[in-house]
């Protein structure tokens, strides 16, 4: 191994620990950083720059059975730059299809970045939504952020009524990116009040 030194070192209760990359697996993967799960109606789930920083470039979020109190509100995702004291002008859209069904269409021009909408949880315990979020090259400063997210959700006007929605966005700030917050979208006073986030860092 590299300067004379073990590549692989088994301790006595068997745990394996490597102080060199092994040759052929790829550094890159998922970091946890830290998660959240609401226990009581709240206005937003936020990531601040604790976590959002130049550590990684590049952040996911996995999120599950999240709705909001009442129906026909729509989950979004805002960011800012300046650790939350302003948001950063950001336009999505998204396309939907029902997975029940044959309706399928689309939003654009979205001051947020959409993940779904109608995620009432009234028309059953399977109601809300869950999925996967990312945005990418937070810390360049030369260009605007892209964000990408896939979710499925029972559709609030009607039980066993599933749709699958694919979303992207772009955070039009070329400074680095600190922040970020889950909100309804279509209502200031709308809370979340069921869900879990997690929030990874990527690896390169």
């Amino acid at each position: 191994s590299a300067s004379d030194t073990d590549a692989m070192r088994i301790a006595s209760n068997g745990v394996v620990t490597f102080t060199q990359q092994p040759v052929g697996i790829s550094a890159g993967g998922l970091i946890k950083l830290t998660s959240t799960t609401i226990s009581s109606a709240t206005n937003q789930i936020a990531f601040n720059s604790t976590y959002i920083n130049s550590t990684y470039d590049t952040y996911k979020i996995i999120f599950t059975n999240m709705s909001v109190v009442g129906e026909s509100h729509d989950l979004a995702v805002s960011f800012s730059v300046d650790n939350g004291s302003n948001l950063a002008t950001t336009v999505g859209g998204y396309s939907y299809r029902q997975i029940t069904g044959t309706d399928a269409s689309g939003g654009h021009s979205i001051s947020a970045h959409p993940l779904a909408e109608d995620t009432a949880e009234e028309q059953s315990t399977s109601a809300g939504i869950s999925g996967e979020f990312m945005i990418i090259n937070v810390n360049n400063t030369e260009r605007y952020k892209y964000t990408f997210s896939n979710a499925i959700t029972e559709n609030g006007g009607g039980a066993n009524n599933y749709y699958g929605y694919m979303s992207k966005g772009v955070v039009k700030n070329a400074s680095a990116v600190n922040y970020l917050k889950i909100h309804a979208r279509n209502s200031a006073s709308a809370q979340i009040d069921r869900g879990t986030a997690i929030l990874y860092g990527v690896v390169k």
